[in-house]
């Protein structure tokens, strides 16, 4: 991943924050804030924009990241929102036993 120059798509999981409020409190830039404390401002260019509808929403982009000045940014080249730990792992199912009531358990 090259992060001075920009021309590597890389690609980084986290959630969507807010990072800046217009005078009636709307969310006017956002951020993907990492699991490991790194936070990356989102370029509005590309399909950033779409992102505002996601906030807290936990996310895996690809995308180009540069420095403008001492901050990260990243400009979002797709993305895939990720789902809850129920939809990962499948529907949650009954032990045999609890689907007959009839049947004691030992």
């Amino acid at each position: 991943m090259s992060t001075e120059t920009g021309d590597m798509e890389t690609k980084i999981r986290g959630v969507v924050v807010p990072m800046a409020w217009d005078e009636r409190g709307n969310v006017v830039a956002i951020a993907l804030s990492t699991h490991d404390e790194h936070e990356y401002g989102i370029d509005r260019e590309g399909k950033g924009e779409e992102l505002l509808s996601l906030i807290r929403k936990e996310i895996v982009v690809n995308g180009i990241v540069t420095e403008k000045g001492k901050k990260k940014v990243i400009k979002i080249l797709n993305y895939s929102v990720k789902k809850g730990r129920v939809s990962e792992e499948g529907p949650k199912r009954e032990p045999p036993m609890a689907a007959h009531p009839g049947k004691r358990k030992k």
